[in-house]
């Protein structure tokens, strides 16, 4: 059976768009009590998917017409692909050419004229702009800047995934690790601020995709000051960034070290891939002196691979096990966790040599593979 596996490509583009006598165009609409609609000029990303922008004077429903509406609009009609994933970033430019930040990063399909645009009728509030024209309105021009990051997939065959995986993840996504660049999250462990990209830790944990994703159909400029932090308190500070780590490498930090605190917190994150690997080096370190206290942990943290060695290592050694405090303190205080050994075990003389399992090393199969393609001017 031929297998396949899916990488995703990340193509960033940034348009500039400028409007200018905005003041006179917000006016007129006003007067006239009429919808007027500005439409930007086509534009490129990746050479196969085209775009415009489209602002609306009086926002889209009726509820805004005290903001200016903005929207994107997939192009593709009749070119390929049809169908595309994307997040999108409006900022204004102020009078000092800095960029102001205006709208969340969010991820959207975008399926060529059934479902072609996604935007804010809500962008931003007109009075605001009228009041401080020397802020917003520089020469009685709006700026607008679009930030597109577009998800182009792949299907890589299995065979040459693992080669592949390696040399993407090496070359692209290692270097965001702890990097502020493009980063538009927070973590805050502690005392500690660790900045993040949410396409990257969505992509990677549901769990953080969840939390993550969140509605701005009602977005003013008020819910735009907002810090997009996340507070972790639920994780060791060390722990937490050895899974962050392996989030954007697909590599473990010290493997030989790996605690089993990680697959807790693997687990709690649902990353893909870490409680596996965590689980198979954790069974090589398995020893008399250690494995009660894995098989409690494992059975917590629902570690099946890890608990089904500690039960067969158990099995193997349980009259040397049974002479010891830390078993006999165990039976007491998890009896059903030590009565499911029993079940499958024969002690004395009929007891059956664990048969010692050769726990393969970790395969370097990479499950998320992104490709960050060199900002346009």
């Amino acid at each position: 059976m031929d297998e396949y596996c899916t990488s995703v490509k990340m193509h960033n583009f940034e348009y500039k768009w400028k409007i200018q006598n905005f003041s006179s165009h917000i006016e007129c609409a006003e007067n006239q009590n009429d919808e007027i609609a500005f439409k930007s000029t086509s534009f490129t990303v990746n050479n196969n998917t085209k775009w415009h922008l489209k602002l609306l004077i009086h926002g889209y429903k009726n509820n805004a017409k005290d903001f200016i509406g903005l929207f994107t609009y997939f192009d593709n009609k009749n070119e390929q692909p049809q169908e595309v994933f994307a997040s999108q970033i409006f900022f204004l430019v102020s009078f000092d050419g800095k960029k102001i930040k205006v709208t969340r990063s969010r991820m959207h399909k975008f399926i060529a004229i059934t479902l072609n645009s996604w935007g804010y009728d809500k962008f931003f509030r007109k009075k605001t702009l009228l009041d401080y024209p020397s802020a917003y309105l520089p020469n009685d021009e709006l700026t607008i800047i679009c930030e597109l990051n577009i998800m182009d997939y792949k299907s890589i065959s299995i065979d040459n995934y693992p080669k592949l995986m390696n040399n993407q993840f090496s070359d692209d996504f290692t270097k965001f690790y702890m990097n502020k660049k493009f980063s538009d999250v927070t973590l805050i462990l502690q005392d500690e601020k660790i900045p993040g990209h949410k396409i990257i830790l969505s992509a990677k944990s549901p769990v953080f995709a969840k939390i993550l994703d969140y509605d701005d159909d009602n977005n003013n400029e008020e819910q735009n000051n907002l810090n997009n932090e996340i507070i972790i308190n639920d994780s060791k500070p060390e722990i937490f960034k050895t899974m962050l780590y392996y989030v954007y490498t697909n590599e473990i930090k010290d493997i030989d070290k790996v605690e089993l605190d990680l697959i807790w917190t693997a687990n709690k994150y649902k990353v893909k891939g870490l409680s596996e690997i965590c689980e198979k080096k954790l069974c090589k370190k398995i020893i008399i002196d250690n494995v009660i206290d894995y098989l409690v942990k494992s059975n917590t943290f629902h570690a099946e691979t890890l608990m089904k060695y500690c039960q067969d290592f158990i099995h193997a050694h349980i009259e040397e096990l049974m002479k010891t405090s830390k078993y006999k303190d165990t039976e007491k205080k998890y009896p059903e966790l030590i009565a499911n050994i029993y079940r499958s075990s024969v002690v004395g003389n009929q007891r059956k040599k664990m048969r010692i399992y050769e726990i393969p090393e970790e395969n370097n199969f990479k499950f998320t593979s992104f490709v960050q393609e060199k900002r346009k001017e």
